[in-house]
């Protein structure tokens, strides 16, 4: 916003000038003329800082657009993550899961999820109400949405 005033200030001046540009020997001329580049250095010191900001700026968003193509981002569903070919991760240490087991419950029916082999938790699959929910099931639902999102 400073430069926003500065260049005003500068434009202010210089339509001040016009009107007394008879009068070229005149000492207000003179001194608007010296606030005039006043101004002007000014604006021009703020916007090498601005630039130098902004290439900055620019080298801090290259180098996270770089990690993020290192990294492969999850989708997290049916309390799980999973990876680009839809198989599951554990949302708590990243590791792939291996094949799912089912633990049968005295208050729920059975429960389909994951000893993660990484942090040794117990991944339970469920849908967004918290319902037990097989790993199949899960899994053809995040294939029919990609499905369906592409077509």
């Amino acid at each position: 916003m400073e430069i926003i005033s500065s260049v005003t200030n500068a434009i202010a001046l210089a339509s001040r000038l016009t009107k007394i540009s008879e009068n070229i020997r005149d000492a207000e001329f003179n001194n608007l003329l010296a606030d005039l580049s006043l101004e002007l250095a000014e604006a021009k010191m703020k916007m090498a800082s601005l630039i130098h900001e902004n290439a900055e700026l620019h080298e801090k968003v290259n180098n996270l657009e770089g990690t993020l193509k290192t990294k492969s981002l999850h989708v997290y569903k049916f309390g799980l993550k999973w990876d680009e070919q839809f198989n599951p991760i554990c949302p708590h240490c990243g590791a792939h899961l291996a094949a799912p087991v089912f633990v049968v419950q005295r208050i729920r029916p059975s429960i389909s999820g994951f000893n993660c082999q990484g942090c040794g938790r117990f991944v339970s699959v469920a849908d967004e109400d918290g319902s037990p929910l097989r790993f199949k099931a899960a899994r053809n639902q995040m294939l029919s949405l990609t499905a369906g999102s592409t077509a």
